[in-house]
């Protein structure tokens, strides 16, 4: 088994993320909770913890995400693109 995969995500996001991050359900919800929405979504679609830059209740720029592995990372990247 591989290595976890560290993954920078830049502004603007590739689009591989930028497509999964629209099929996520939409639900009107505070941002704190859809920050939660977010990090669950990758964890149990694809086991990989979302790191969300949020500062003083503001989206930041700097987000990074772990895959379990290299697999399940090119897994999501071609899924999504």
């Amino acid at each position: 088994m591989s290595e976890p995969v560290l993954v920078r995500l830049p502004v603007p996001w590739p689009s591989w993320f930028k497509n999964a991050h629209s099929s996520i359900p939409n639900k009107p919800v505070d941002q704190a909770q859809r920050r939660q929405v977010f990090i669950d979504w990758w964890l149990s679609r694809y086991g990989a913890r979302l790191d969300l830059d949020w500062q003083n209740g503001r989206w930041g720029s700097r987000w990074s995400m772990e895959f379990p592995n290299q697999e399940t990372y090119t897994q999501c990247v071609l899924t999504w693109s």
